[in-house]
């Protein structure tokens, strides 16, 4: 766990090791719990403009795309079987 390679990197917070460890030996479990947590940026990271208009082209094409190609399929697979049904009726008769 504590290795080199993980306790040299920028966003290693030395504070919050300590802080946690002592919590755990000093506190109850639950307060130790509660020491622990530290706050968490929320949202996401920056993404230039150019690709935010991608994502977003992307997100917003993919649903009717994607219905697009099922009902190209769904129409396809009827199309054989009603072809397939024509020939069988041709052929009894």
């Amino acid at each position: 766990m504590f290795k080199n390679h993980r306790l040299l990197v920028p966003g290693f917070r030395a504070d919050h090791l300590l802080l946690n460890a002592v919590a755990a030996l000093a506190l109850p479990a639950e307060l130790a719990a509660v020491a622990s947590r530290r706050p968490v940026i929320r949202g996401f990271d920056y993404l230039e403009p150019a690709s935010r208009l991608n994502w977003r082209t992307f997100v917003l094409l993919s649903g009717p795309a994607l219905f697009c190609l099922l009902a190209a399929a769904f129409r396809l697979s009827s199309a054989r079987t009603a072809r397939a049904r024509a020939e069988r009726l041709l052929r009894k008769a």
